[in-house]
Formats: C-alpha cells, structure tokens, sequence
C-alpha cells in the first residue's frame, strides 16, 4: 500500500480514539477522576493524530525519499472500524466496560505499531511507529493503573479482537 494511504489511515485512527475517548469524558462526566482522564486520552490521541500528519505532509514533499515504504493497513483498518463501533455505542457502555475497551485498544494498537516499526527500512518510519508503540504502551499503564487504584480487575474477555485469535494480556 502506498505511504500516504496508510499514514492517513493511522492519522484517521488516531482521531477516531480522539473522539471515542472524549466521548467517554463527557459519557462519565459525574466521575471527575474518569473524565479527566478520558479527556487526556483524547487530547493526547488528536496530539497523535498531528503528528502523523507531519509525517504526511513531509511524505509529500520529499515523495522520493519513501518510495521504497510498504505498509499493510489492514489490521489498522480493522481497529479503526472497530473503534468506530464503539463510538456508535458508547453511550450503552458501563464506565468499567468503557476502561476494559479502552486498555485493550491501546495495547492491541501496541503490539500493531510495534510490528509495523519491525517491518520498516526507513528510520524515520519505523521510529514514529515506535513512538507510537510507545504512546500507547503509556495509555494502557495508566489504564491499568486506573484500575487498580479503583479496585477493578481487567476482564480477560473483552469483546476486543481485530483478529481471530486471542491475546494474552498482563494487566
């Protein structure tokens, strides 16, 4: 797939989570400890999202420096249109269901950045996607922290697959 399609996909997959997370900041505005937190998620997600436009704008410019990219889209694709879901939904989702979603995302998202960084030639590709990686790896520690300074335990059946196999997950 061609560079420009796939950072606009992960751009639009950034600003998708943007918008699910401050949906859930303002869903759950009566616990002023969830939204706030649900409302840097999403600044930090659209933070995100900025970024990878960057990323696009100097794709444009400098076309020539990328042209030996490939990215295979299609988990982001997948997560993406499963955040989408979510965002059609959240309002039915319990503020304990709306962390349990939350945490598997960014970890799920993850792993996928992580996995794309490994594929990639160019170093400035493969370090966003790292810093990506590494974003999300912070989002899913706070999420995590979040449920235990609420006594919560993460529930290992999520409904959260973008493939069809299980992940395990540490909470």
């Amino acid at each position: 797939m061609d560079f420009g399609v796939a950072m606009r996909q992960l751009e639009s997959l950034e600003r998708e989570l943007g918008l699910l997370y401050l949906g859930f900041a303002e869903s759950y505005a009566s616990e002023p400890s969830l939204a706030e937190m649900f409302g840097g998620l999403s600044n930090e997600e659209n933070k995100h999202a900025d970024i990878v436009n960057y990323q696009l704008r100097l794709f444009r410019r400098n076309k020539g420096q990328f042209k030996d990219i490939e990215v295979d889209t299609t988990e982001i694709s997948r997560l993406t249109e499963h955040v989408r879901e979510l965002k059609n939904r959240q309002e039915s989702l319990s503020w304990e269901e709306a962390l349990e979603v939350a945490y598997e995302m960014e970890n799920t998202a993850a792993e996928h950045y992580m996995m794309l960084a490994g594929s990639q030639a160019n170093p400035d590709i493969r370090g966003l996607l790292k810093a990506m990686a590494s974003s999300c790896n912070e989002h899913h520690s706070r999420l995590g922290q979040f449920f235990i300074n609420t006594g919560l335990d993460v529930k290992r059946d999520v409904d959260f697959e973008i493939e069809d196999h299980d992940h395990e997950k540490a909470p």
